[in-house]
């Protein structure tokens, strides 16, 4: 039994850590979208689509989905949650469950388009809370399914999740918030350079735990195989890792801001 626990935690500690991480990052991506809408609406739409993002990797990785079975699952997901969050209002039209469909389908396709067009802040207006929708379910699926495999792939989901982020602060308010006077600094766009940082920062701390979490997996399975004993060069090593992770961190901060 305890050889056996100890191999499912690595696992478990993977789905914990991305499922954070998808959290954090589906948080801020809500928060660089509120200018766009303005509305509760939102924060529902955002929370279920985080949700069944999460559920829906979850099941894929449970029981080895393929990949088109999981992009079908999602489709149906979007299709139902775009019809009672995203769109609800088009069940009180005579064109009943088959116009919301099409609603639902539109807003995946113009609503894009549509949220350059019109003044915002724009509500619940029309189906144009389906690139939301859009952006938080399968973002979330992706960043999780991505977050929960290999180092390789954990560097994907930190791309697809600066993208969700990124889908707020493009699609938003042209003009950014007001500067804020920090002693003798002045901060442009506050609002901006915190979602920004932020992002950075959970994106490279997210980074870092797993080339840490992979390196121990990589010398516990060696030691195991040879009988190797693990050298007093690892605190070292480990130390230089914290210093080179927090030049990064202060380094992206500075990018952020600028």
């Amino acid at each position: 039994m305890s050889a056996g626990a100890k191999s499912l935690r690595p696992r478990v500690a993977l789905v914990i850590g991305g499922t954070a991480y998808v959290l954090a990052m589906a948080a801020l991506a809500t928060w660089a979208a509120w200018p766009i809408y303005r509305s509760a609406a939102l924060l529902l739409v955002a929370a279920a689509g985080t949700v069944a993002g999460l559920l829906l990797a979850g099941a894929a990785a449970r029981w080895s989905w393929k990949p088109w079975l999981t992009a079908a699952a999602t489709a149906g997901a979007f299709l139902v949650l775009g019809m009672l969050l995203a769109v609800p209002s088009s069940f009180t039209g005579r064109s009943g469950a088959l116009g919301a469909v099409g609603d639902v389908l539109m807003g995946a396709v113009t609503g894009w388009k549509d949220l350059v067009t019109v003044q915002l802040p724009i509500g619940s207006y029309r189906n144009l809370l389906v690139p939301a929708l859009v952006v938080m379910l399968v973002g979330s699926v992706l960043v999780a399914m991505f977050a929960w495999r290999s180092m390789r792939a954990a560097s994907v989901s930190v791309i697809v999740a600066l993208a969700m982020v990124m889908f707020g602060l493009g699609f938003g308010a042209s003009v950014v918030s007001p500067p804020m006077q920090l002693g003798p600094f002045t901060l442009t766009a506050p609002r901006e350079s915190l979602i920004g940082v932020l992002s950075l920062v959970f994106s490279l701390a997210f980074l870092a735990w797993r080339m840490v979490d992979a390196r121990a997996g990589a010398l516990q399975r060696a030691a195991l195989r040879g009988g190797a004993q693990l050298g007093q060069s690892r605190s070292g090593a480990d130390a230089r890792r914290v210093l080179l992770a927090g030049g990064m961190v202060m380094v992206a901060v500075g990018v952020a801001l600028a």
